[in-house]
Formats: structure tokens, sequence, C-alpha cells
């Protein structure tokens, strides 16, 4: 049975008409949710660092496992740890840190309060750590157990490649200004600028600060955080701890006050005959050398916290306020007003208006090329490959979406971490060399006139070895620079380099759809390991090509480039192998060896060897 509009009108009276705690909660909440950093990460396309929903329903149950008996509690604690590690990994270093404060301070105030019992009434002090430790243990079991699907993949994947962290990536860069903290977003309608223009300017190192400012605190929600400090200090100061700490983790490695992390100090090394200026070390810089804390490359993300934190403080300060007229509270005709003009106070310069918004409609022509039976792939312009630590070529991540509708494998893509092997590959190929230095001239090298010509002597037989059917070329998005300057010089290289039809198959709203003839295989494919033609042949575990004794060779460096079961002789032989047309399919076959023994070449190569 449905309400009618003035059920619903006393409903939403009796939320305003609540008691302080619940007008607190609420505004408090607020905060939370609509916060400037969770807005710019929206703009960025970090929708796994928006997703933050879970980390307050498991810092309840965290705090509640701490004041109250029994298991629920830890194991609802570990349910919403489980969800908050689906929406992003990294949550789990912010929930591992925010649980350790936590426990801290429970610690300290239980000892103090026992302590004081213990003078009135002359008692030891104690502290239930055992029952604690329980606790912890459930909460954890609970987790493991639930993300063990997504958990024991991800094992195996550490154990069979690197995926660690490779130097300091760009925490600099990605870490927050303390001049940033005060200063308002790019998004704000009133103070901000445009969009567009701030991404440019970050790209191109002109910016006011490294990034985008992504942590603005607010003043509003300062100024009501230090209200509910200084009123309920005795119950505050946790958080106080919690917001310093994560604060000071948004800083990165090293401190930077407006754009600057190189500071003269009155030429206090340049006296001393050193050529530098002096940083200020962060406590972040400390989280490099721990292992799977490392992994933690950007800084700025330490604001989910750190939010969380302001929230909670703001939530004491809007309580000292109501507490002190309880008529204020309890009269809707006085609360909502009040509500209203404090959620204005503390908001307003938190405003991302208008959002950014990507459009999520696929072409029309991914439906085209779904509804065909056959298995193939696509190469699509612009053509790039992404991970956690760096871009080759231009990734567009929108291309990778369009795929949940066409399931065709692709070429190029975003992926959080990989081995290095994986990007080396592609690197490696001439014809995604020309592609990427076309795309982007001004980040790697102008492609050169050898590499065009072993990317054009090379592109039919990657059509084939990828069985790349189409290639899909997208306009450029405005303003989208510099791609948008060189698409022309890209889309011609295309032209000129692949085996495509004259004119498109599909076509619609900017997409183009262009049929490649793919070469037939030839009876006899020869593949000289230590040419550079084989390198899209030859998967991981090979070291690079080189000539030896007037031979082209290769070399195995992993015990993992696997070549069937079959035994090999100590010296050196011709090596020939038979496949059962049974062990063959269509598409990519891949030939494995697999090595019981690694040796470097000096110690197996005689001074007599001529040849191999």
């Amino acid at each position: 049975m449905s309400q009618t509009r003035p059920d619903r009108f006393l409903k939403t009276c009796q939320v305003f008409s609540a008691n302080p705690i619940r007008l607190a909660a609420f505004i408090g909440g607020a905060v939370y949710a609509f916060s400037a950093s969770r807005a710019i990460f929206s703009a960025l396309g970090h929708y796994d660092i928006v997703s933050t929903e879970f980390i307050p329903f498991f810092t309840l149950f965290f705090l509640k496992s701490l004041h109250e008996p029994g298991l629920k509690n830890p194991i609802l604690a570990g349910v919403f740890a489980t969800l908050s590690l689906l929406a992003e990994m990294i949550f789990g270093v912010f929930l591992l840190f925010l649980g350790l404060i936590l426990i801290s301070a429970r610690m300290m105030q239980n000892r103090q309060s026992l302590e004081q019992k213990s003078l009135r009434f002359h008692v030891k002090a104690s502290f239930d750590i055992p029952n604690l430790f329980a606790k912890m243990i459930v909460l954890t079991l609970t987790t493991m157990i639930l993300w063990s699907p997504v958990m024991v993949p991800i094992l195996q994947a550490f154990r069979q490649g690197n995926f660690d962290l490779a130097g300091w990536g760009e925490s600099i860069k990605l870490s927050a200004d303390v001049v940033g903290w005060f200063t308002s977003t790019a998004l704000h309608p009133l103070w901000g600028s445009d969009w567009v223009t701030r991404l440019r300017q970050v790209q191109e190192g002109t910016a006011p600060f490294s990034d985008v400012n992504t942590v603005f605190l607010g003043y509003g929600i300062l100024l009501m955080a230090f209200i509910g400090m200084i009123t309920f200090w005795r119950h505050a100061k946790t958080w106080v701890i919690v917001a310093i700490i994560f604060a000071i983790f948004t800083l990165g490695p090293l401190l930077q006050i407006n754009g600057t992390y190189l500071f003269p100090m009155d030429n206090l090394l340049h006296e001393q005959g050193i050529s530098q200026d002096v940083t200020f070390p962060m406590p972040f810089m400390l989280l490099h050398y721990i292992p799977i804390f490392r992994a933690n490359r950007v800084p700025i993300r330490f604001a989910v916290v750190l939010s969380l934190a302001l929230a909670v403080l703001v939530g004491y300060g809007v309580y000292w306020l109501f507490s002190r007229k309880p008529d204020m509270a309890s009269k809707p005709i006085m609360s909502i007003p009040m509500t209203t003009l404090l959620m204005f106070i503390l908001l307003f310069d938190q405003l991302a208006l208008p959002l950014p918004l990507t459009s999520a409609i696929v072409p029309d022509v991914y439906y085209q090329i779904g509804a065909e039976p056959e298995d193939f792939t696509l190469l699509q312009l612009p053509l790039g490959w992404r991970n956690s630590f760096g871009v080759f070529g231009v990734e567009r991540t929108q291309i990778q979406y369009y795929q949940h509708i066409h399931q065709k494998p692709m070429l190029g893509g975003n992926i959080s971490r990989s081995p290095d092997f994986k990007f080396d590959y592609y690197r490696n190929i001439p014809l995604f060399q020309a592609f990427a230095q076309t795309e982007l001239p001004t980040h790697d090298p102008p492609v050169t006139s050898d590499t065009l010509i072993k990317a054009q002597t090379q592109a039919g037989d990657l059509m084939t070895l990828y069985n790349i059917k189409y290639v899909v070329i997208h306009a450029p998005i405005p303003h989208r620079k510099p791609y948008e300057d060189n698409f022309f010089h890209t889309r011609q290289l295309a032209y000129d380099l692949l085996p495509l039809n004259s004119e498109p198959i599909y076509m619609a709203n900017g997409v183009a759809v262009y049929q490649v003839h793919q070469p037939p295989i030839p009876d006899v494919l020869r593949i000289d390991f230590g040419d550079w033609t084989s390198d899209p042949y030859r998967g991981q575990g090979w070291s690079q090509s080189e000539f030896m004794d007037g031979a082209s060779v290769n070399w195995a460096i992993d015990s993992q480039a696997k070549f069937g079961k079959y035994p090999l002789q100590p010296d050196w032989q011709i090596f020939r192998a038979t496949m059962p047309v049974s062990a063959l399919h269509k598409g990519t076959n891949r030939l494995v060896m697999q090595f019981k023994h690694q040796a470097i070449p000096r110690q197996v190569l005689s001074a007599q060897t001529e040849r191999i």
C-alpha cells in the first residue's frame, strides 16, 4: 500500500525532529558522501576509489567488536571488509591502519579506566587481550573465506610473476599539497576552472599543483570538525589521531607546498658545495620499504579514511550545537532550516558542478560486430596499453568497456598490474611502435623510417597471427590533446600499413570499421628465434635476439620457456617435433618448452664453438 503525500511529509518530519544524535549522524554522513575528493575521483574515472560506501559499515562493526561481547560484530566487520576489498584491494591497507589505530586507542582507554579503578578499589588493572585477539582472528578468517575466490588467484599470480611496484611510481605527482588542502577544486562552479583545461595543464606540468588537487578539506568541514574536537575531546581524540595520520599520508613521500618540494632554504646545501636543494621526507616514504604496502603508489587515496575521520568529527560538532538547544532538534519547524543551513555551510565549498560525465552509449557498430558468430580479434584506434605504472600508445578506456557488447578479443586495454613482459612484448613489435609514436610523438621518439619499413613488412603476418578481422577507428574526443592533433596522421598510418578494404564495412557516430585481408599461413612457416621477425611469436621466458658466430640466436632465460615433454641431450643438436593434428586448434597455438636445468652460455659453450 503506497503512502499518501501527507504520510511521506510526516515521515520526513520525523527524521528532522529526531534527537541531536540522529541529526549529527545524518549531517556527518552527508559530509562523507559528498566530499570534494570523491567528486574528483569520479571525474577522473577512478570509480573503485569512489566505491567507499562499505568502509563506514566496517568501521561501525569494528568499533562494536571492541566494545561489545560476542562474535556477531567481528563477523559483520569481516563481511564489510570483504565488500571493501572487492571494490579496491588497496582499501585493505587503509582498513588495517584504521583498525590498528582504533585498537591502540581502545587499549589505552581501557588501561586508563582500569588504572583509575585500581586506585579507588585497589584492584589490579588488566586488559582482556585474549578475547580481543580471538575477535580479530574471527574477523580475519571471515574476510579470507569470503574473499578467497578472488584472493587465491591473486596470490597465484603474484607467485608466478613480479607485480611489485617498480621504483616509486608517480607517488610525488600523486601526492596532496599542503596548500591544496585549503584550495577549492577545479570542479567548483564559482572558484574552480575549466576541467578539460586543468587536465591539460597537469599533463603539461603547468597546473598550480602536480596533480588536479584531489584532497581539498573544506573550510566549513574543518571548522565544524574543530568544534567537535574541542567540545568532545575525550571521545573524539581517537578520530583526531586518525585524521592527522591519514592526512600526513596523503602528502606522499616528500612535503609539497604550493607545487614545490625542493626548497633552497637560503642556499643551505649550496654553500656546502652540494648542488641540490632541501627536501622534507614524510612518513609515507616508510611504506615504500614494506612489502605489499609499497604497492600503494597513490598517496592521495589515503583521503578515503581522512574524509571519514573528518565526518565523524563534524558529527561531534553538530551534536554539540543541537544539544545546546534541545528544542531546536525536536521541532521540525526549527530543525529543518537549521539542518539545511549547516549542510550549506559544510558542503558549499565541496560542490562539483557540473560533474563531468562520460557517455555509456555503445556505438551501434559493436552490436553488429557482436552479432557475427565466428571468433576473431579487433584492432582499434586509438591503440594503447596501460597498467598502473605506465602507458604505451593512447589508451582509451571506453573502448575496453564496449567489449561487453561485442565479446571479441581485442588488442590494447587497461589492467591494474601486469608482468614487465606484457608491455615489453608490444613495445618490441615495429607495427605497434609506429602507432604509439605517431599517436604521441611528444612522449615517444619520432617514428623512424626503419621502423616503418619493418612495420609494413610484418603487418600482414600480424593480422593473421592475431586473427584480426576488423580495424575499428574512433574519432578523437574533442579537446583531448595531444591525440586530437595526431588523429589524422594515425588514421593515415593505418591506411598505409594495414591490408584494409578501401571502404568501411560499418560506420556510425564517428566510428568506422574496416575489414582486414589476412594473408594465408604459408605451408612452411619458418621462425628464426634470433631475428626481429620472431618477436611476436615468442612468449615469456626468452631473451633478446642477438648474433653469435654469424648466426642469429635467442637464449631461453626461464625454466618456464616450455616446449612439450621431449628429452633434450646435453650436447648441441637439431630438435624436431611433430605435432599431431589433434593437438592443434583454430587460432593461436602455443608451443611450450620446459627445462630442468639452466646455465649461462659461457658455462656450456666451448672456445671452439663456431656455429649454433
